[in-house]
């Protein structure tokens, strides 16, 4: 952690619980280090990794993210 510029980590965790854990230790890093943090994978249903549970917990701890490879069509991800 302290060769970089950002702390990232990817979570696919299907429950608020699972990623409250998550999200809190890569707090944690940061605080640490000193170091910004990125979620730079995250959001994937066929993990049950719901977007609407992903979003509303991006935003209560006011985490950077990046959706990763978000492709939806012809019923197809």
């Amino acid at each position: 952690a302290e060769l970089v510029d950002v702390i990232v980590f990817h979570d696919y965790s299907a429950t608020r619980g699972r990623m409250r854990k998550i999200f809190d230790k890569a707090v944690e890093l940061g605080k640490k280090y000193n170091k910004p943090i990125l979620n730079n994978e995250t959001c994937c249903l066929c993990r049950g990794n719901p977007y609407d549970m992903t979003m509303e917990l991006l935003e209560e701890y006011q985490m950077g993210w990046y959706l990763f490879e978000l492709m939806i069509g012809d019923g197809m991800w």
